[in-house]
């Protein structure tokens, strides 16, 4: 997974991956269904001011698209915004994020949650995540293969004029969720310190901000730190030539 994150480094490419709205076009909602609970967040007290409480900001609340393992859904998302106007506070409150001026701050069990927020009007459920990220590491698969065979599997009534649309417009709010999903969970896991904060909401600059710290973990880990029983192996750093860093080798002769 940080083989993929770091490679920003040097070849970030044409897009840019920002938490910026994927307008979502009136058709694609009549092509889903509602079958989940509507979003929210589970504080009742800002979590910014810490004094305020949280109220239902009914001007944002909106439908949004949340892909699935079993297809698209409609899903409302309920906005919460701080009472506290002595100072003025009125931070707005996500499912599982919330925002102070332009930083866009993820919960610490953000990714406890059922779904992970991408924009303001689109989600990922974390079981397709988890599904998504295997196929990538284990697979090699491409975005735009994942897109297709996703939608060829629940977008298949689509009119021809729209499903390549679709198809394209997938491809990068599918991309835009898994770097956003493997930059949460690496982070957390090895206790990137501030890495809720996505600064300006931009999240390639956020990991590019981060990325020093976390090549040094990578390297802590999976080398400085590393420790073997078998005799004539030292502290190394394994690259399976395969692209799988679950399989794990020695660096002593005629072991495996």
């Amino acid at each position: 997974m940080l083989l993929v994150v770091s490679g920003l480094e040097e070849n970030p490419g044409p897009a840019q991956h920002t938490l910026e709205d994927h307008p979502v076009e009136d058709w694609e909602f009549a092509e889903v269904v509602t079958e989940m609970d509507d979003l929210k967040t589970k504080r009742t007290k800002c979590a910014v001011c810490a004094v305020g409480d949280l109220r239902p900001d009914l001007r944002s609340e909106q439908s949004m698209i949340v892909y699935t393992r079993n297809g698209p859904r409609s899903v409302k998302h309920v906005p919460m915004r701080c009472n506290n106007r002595n100072p003025e506070c009125r931070a707005y409150h996500g499912y599982g994020f919330y925002q102070t001026k332009s930083n866009k701050i993820f919960e610490d069990d953000a990714l406890r949650n059922k779904v992970l927020i991408t924009s303001a009007q689109t989600g990922f459920e974390i079981d397709y995540l988890v599904e998504i990220s295997a196929s990538v590491e284990i697979n090699s698969d491409a975005f735009e293969g994942l897109a297709k065979v996703y939608n060829r599997l629940h977008s298949n009534r689509l009119p021809t004029s729209t499903a390549d649309r679709r198809i394209e417009v997938h491809r990068k709010r599918l991309t835009d969720a898994y770097f956003l999903f493997i930059y949460l969970e690496l982070s957390q896991r090895y206790g990137v310190e501030n890495y809720q904060i996505i600064e300006n909401s931009d999240l390639d600059q956020t990991i590019l901000n981060h990325l020093q710290q976390l090549h040094k973990i990578f390297r802590d880990k999976w080398a400085v730190n590393h420790q073997c029983d078998v005799k004539g192996c030292g502290w190394c750093i394994t690259i399976d030539g395969g692209l799988k860093p679950h399989r794990m080798v020695t660096s002593a002769p005629n072991m495996s």
